[in-house]
């Protein structure tokens, strides 16, 4: 449906629901973002040059150059890191969850299969040229040189009936279907008439069986072995670095914090909203939000305000608390390293450069060094079998 087509009463809905959902999903990125990614990390920092360069909020004003909150003092936050521990097992993705990620990529890299004895069925993937005509009027078409149109059997792209009359048919099978649509159907030029369509089925999709071949020639390993364990090593990494995010505020104490560092963050984060605010008027139209409150979910400008600065102070605590398992660490973060960090990443010299000019050094430093603190949990954290 044409975007003109959609009611501004219609706008609104979808652009709360989709606030909603960002704001459910919120403490998630909150961890994400303190965990930091190396991919991420890039994509966060490449992007956010594009949309904050122009503005006038200075990320690095209480971080140090090394990305240390000034104003914290030894003793304003402690960690017991020798509390924090994990038995190996609750840390292990399930094995329902490594085979559907196999499937997954399995199904990636389907091909349309030379066995012309394979008979559609449903469920199946296939690929199929069509004309169409209503009331003896050509009304639309796939065709084969363009590549056909691919479907799912069931997902009725066109039609149940349509769906239906391709199960049992052989690649290169023609066959005709007729497909009589509701008088309320979206399309007005289908609306309560019936189309013939002149189908053939150009090909059924196959998938590709999980061998070492196939492995080493569509992966970085070697063996299915390797391959099967790369995936058991990710999510353990992953849900290793999200148990630690969570377990640090479990396992510390803060007892002071920097006001100057929490005022300047939640107004980075209003920025971002407002930003946001901006993505839905150029989409939805000017009067979709009549306050950056009333799009972020909150009745009144006060109660907006009060949420950045939990979010602020929640964060700033997450902050303080990897920061000094960085210092406990004996780790270093000099502007050299913070260098070789991003390009490590895959951002270039002049990215870098970019980057500290829109941000200032302390911003990307202090990124790098809460990357490396949790590295640094990751590789001494106590694990239990």
């Amino acid at each position: 449906m044409a975007e003109e087509n959609i009611s501004k009463s219609k706008k609104k809905r979808l652009a709360i629901e989709k606030a909603r959902q960002e704001q459910k999903q919120k403490k998630a990125m909150a961890i994400a973002w303190a965990v930091f990614i190396p991919t991420l990390i890039v994509v966060i920092v490449m992007a956010g040059i594009m949309f904050y360069q122009s503005t006038l909020l200075n990320y690095s004003r209480y971080l140090t150059d090394s990305g240390e909150i000034k104003g914290v003092k030894d003793g304003d936050v402690t960690v017991d890191i020798g509390s924090i521990s994990f038995s190996k097992a609750e840390l292990l993705p399930e094995d329902a969850t490594v085979e559907a990620d196999i499937e997954s990529m399995l199904k990636s890299h389907e091909y349309i299969s030379e066995d012309g004895s394979l008979k559609a069925d449903h469920g199946d993937k296939v690929n199929v040229s069509y004309t169409s005509t209503i009331d003896g009027v050509s009304y639309n078409e796939a065709l084969a040189a363009d590549g056909g149109a691919d479907m799912v059997i069931d997902n009725e792209t066109i039609s149940a009936e349509f769906d239906s009359a391709i199960v049992g048919h052989k690649k290169g099978d023609s066959f005709s279907v007729e497909v009589a649509f509701a008088d309320d159907d979206a399309d007005p030029e289908r609306a309560g008439k019936t189309a013939v369509y002149e189908v053939t089925l150009e090909g059924i999709y196959a998938t590709p069986e999980l061998t070492d071949e196939f492995v080493a020639a569509n992966t970085e390993y070697a063996t299915v072995a390797e391959y099967r364990q790369s995936i058991v090593d990710s999510y353990y990494d992953g849900n290793l670095r999200s148990a630690l995010s969570s377990s640090l505020s479990e396992n510390s104490a803060v007892s002071a914090y920097p006001e100057n560092y929490i005022d300047n963050l939640a107004k980075v984060y209003n920025n971002q909203y407002e930003q946001q605010l901006e993505s839905y008027k150029q989409y939805f139209g000017p009067d979709i939000y009549g306050s950056v409150y009333e799009m972020a979910g909150y009745t009144d400008q006060a109660s907006y305000d009060a949420m950045l600065r939990d979010r602020a102070r929640e964060d700033t605590a997450y902050a303080m608390e990897l920061e000094y398992v960085f210092k406990q660490s004996g780790l270093s973060n000099t502007e050299d390293e913070v260098r070789q960090y991003y390009i490590d990443q895959g951002m270039s010299t002049d990215d870098i450069d970019s980057a500290v000019k829109a941000y200032g050094l302390g911003y990307l430093s202090q990124a790098a060094l809460q990357s490396k603190a949790m590295d640094y949990l990751v590789e001494n954290v106590t694990i239990t079998d």
